[in-house]
């Protein structure tokens, strides 16, 4: 399933990213949590209580998450800045930021 997420921070960082939707997917979450995700509406605002990176590649993060079991990837569309993390990962391809 895809969720839609709108609203974010500000960031303040020299390696300042604008511009693209994000994606973050995530597996092997309990029925109840995978349920009460897909209940949610494109455009709904999720709390997200931790950093947590997110993806430029929607080919990558569909191709990862969507091998096995029950998947949930987010659609970050209102996320206009954010930290490059690609440049200390280890998985440049992946295209991770950090969204605020």
């Amino acid at each position: 399933g895809f969720i839609g997420v709108l609203s974010t921070t500000k960031v303040n960082s020299k390696n300042v990213w604008r511009g693209k939707t994000l994606y973050r997917g995530l597996m092997n979450l309990p029925s109840a949590v995978h349920a009460s995700y897909m209940e949610k509406e494109r455009g709904e605002v999720i709390y997200w209580p931790a950093a947590t990176s997110a993806s430029l590649s929607k080919d990558l993060v569909l191709s990862e998450f969507t091998k096995e079991g029950t998947p949930v990837v987010f659609v970050i569309e209102g996320c206009q800045e954010g930290a490059e993390m690609w440049h200390v990962s280890l998985y440049i391809e992946e295209q991770e930021m950090l969204p605020p």
